[in-house]
């Protein structure tokens, strides 16, 4: 996924996976990761979101509107390694300008 938006509220993301679309209503756990800086360890915010719209245009990939319920700064979870409460940590790396 490619972080197109981000605010404390909501984000839009680019959904450029191989896996199933997700559907309004469903919810997805999301680490942004964060320009690397020499001084720390690797962070992300950590994001707790609903899926609030899909935007689907041919020939370009679909745009979700993500609510979200909970925003913190982490260390880097790795990918594949479900979260406390067990859901799934999707990683994103791009981001646009």
């Amino acid at each position: 996924m490619v972080t197109e938006n981000i605010g404390k509220d909501g984000m839009l993301m680019r959904w450029r996976s191989e896996a199933a679309l997700p559907k309004i209503g469903d919810q997805m756990v999301v680490q942004v990761e964060l320009p690397v800086n020499h001084g720390f360890r690797p962070k992300c915010i950590h994001c707790q979101t609903v899926v609030a719209g899909i935007s689907r245009r041919e020939g370009s990939d679909p745009l979700l509107a993500l609510s979200v319920s909970s925003m913190e700064f982490r260390d880097i979870q790795p990918p594949g390694k479900p979260g406390i409460d067990g859901s799934e940590m999707i990683p994103v790396t791009e981001w646009l300008a």
